[in-house]
């Protein structure tokens, strides 16, 4: 909130530092890569994957909200700032200044409110963007049984290979900038489902799907010019 961000700044200024790294939504819960294990039908199919529930932390936008034309700021206009920087037509410069402007501006707009932006202040100047993307992910709470999130299909999903079993889920939690440089959209990942034919003949398909939110990955350094005054 806009309360807390200003609360963290004013914490800044007290401390006497005059400069350090901010991550977007330091404030909030962080994604975790836990395995979520679900049951193919004959064996456990583990799937490290980043997960979590968007009411959990500060630092996700819904892929909708990306992608809608008539979001400019917010949430929604950080991410599609931030791809723009990815495909190198913004510069570094650029994204730091939409970043301060859209904070004196209140944190929001058309877009969701910047709830993970926080270090920032009156006197504060961002100095570099030390790192700037978007992770793919279900939205999704707790750890649900099978079908997990990523497989949504009831007879569930696998790799097919018996010596080596896996959950059957390729190219989820992609970042912006790995599809982008890859020439694949990082909203899509493949599920390896498994079906049966009315003559119960069993055969898997890969069907592709896409994830609903993504985690914003930012990180950046801030100056606090009150402390070189003081």
């Amino acid at each position: 909130s806009t309360q807390g961000a200003l609360q963290n700044a004013i914490n800044f200024q007290n401390s006497g530092n005059t400069s350090y790294s901010v991550r977007y939504g330091q404030n909030g819960g962080p994604l975790t890569n836990d395995p979520l294990t679900y049951m193919q039908g004959w064996w456990p199919s583990p799937f490290s994957h980043f997960d979590q529930y968007s009411a959990y932390t500060t630092s996700e936008v819904s892929m909708w909200e990306i992608f809608n034309s008539g979001v400019t700021d917010g949430a929604g206009g950080l991410a599609q700032k931030i791809m723009a920087y990815v495909r190198h037509e913004i510069s570094q410069l650029d994204l730091a200044n939409w970043i301060m402007d859209a904070y004196e501006s209140g944190l929001s707009g058309t877009g969701s409110p910047l709830d993970g932006l926080v270090g920032l202040g009156p006197g504060m100047t961002i100095t570099g963007i030390n790192q700037a993307d978007l992770r793919a992910f279900m939205n999704y709470t707790g750890n649900p049984a099978d079908p997990n999130p990523y497989c949504p299909n009831p007879l569930g999903c696998n790799n097919v290979d018996f010596f080596n079993p896996g959950p059957g889920i390729y190219g989820a939690n992609r970042t912006y900038s790995e599809g982008y440089f890859s020439g694949i959209d990082f909203r899509v990942y493949t599920a390896r489902q498994l079906y049966v034919t009315p003559a119960g003949i069993p055969f898997f398909l890969d069907i592709q799907h896409q994830q609903d939110y993504a985690w914003i990955e930012l990180n950046f350094s801030v100056t606090n010019n009150n402390a070189y005054a003081n």
